[in-house]
């Protein structure tokens, strides 16, 4: 008999994934389970923030309180050995809600795929690695300029521009003020 593999959801305790899928692999290491579950995943992206001037990069949550698992869940033995495991809330069933009893429902593959490739159309032009700049900044802000011909500046935050990783900085020059749109890493927040 061959295996369906389908991806299913796991609400699980929020903030506890990681542990959740380490105890997860756990309970099916070595058990007859190993070859029915394909995969654990936890839905992340690469991040980056700019904290005076340095970037850093981080992993973050997609889905905070959830993980999604590719297995045969078929086997009612096995859907009921991962809802027992500390930090399961239970999986995603027909209607939209969470059961340990209930029998899962299956995400349909186009919506797996959206999640799955989440963040994929950020890209870091240094390096190969996609990444996605968290906004670091809020409207009101105080910043200083750190980059471009207004190196040096400093202004406040009048828009927050996610969708272009930029800002609207209204900058004094001249003393006239004056609306100017930078890139996130060509400002750093004033301490």
């Amino acid at each position: 008999m061959s295996q369906k593999y389908q991806w299913y959801i796991l609400k699980v305790a929020s903030n506890k994934e990681k542990k959740v899928k380490c105890f997860l692999e756990n309970e099916i290491q070595g058990t007859k389970y190993e070859d029915i579950v394909k995969e654990i995943h936890i839905p992340t992206e690469k991040v980056y923030t700019i904290k005076q001037g340095k970037k850093k990069i981080k992993e973050k949550n997609v889905l905070p309180g959830y993980i999604l698992i590719s297995a045969d869940l078929t086997n009612l033995a096995l859907v009921h050995t991962i809802c027992k495991v500390n930090g399961v809330i239970g999986f995603l069933t027909s209607g939209g809600r969470y059961s340990k009893t209930m029998g899962p429902k299956a995400v349909p593959e186009k919506e797996i795929n959206q999640i799955l490739h989440y963040g994929d159309e950020y890209f870091d032009g240094n390096s190969d690695e996609k990444l996605k700049l968290e906004s670091p900044f809020l409207i009101g802000e105080v910043i200083k300029v750190i980059d471009g011909p207004f190196r040096e500046f400093t202004g406040t935050i009048d828009k927050v521009l996610e969708d272009r990783n930029k800002v609207v900085v209204i900058i004094k020059i001249f003393g006239r003020e004056t609306p100017t749109e930078l890139r996130y890493n060509q400002v750093e927040k004033i301490y």
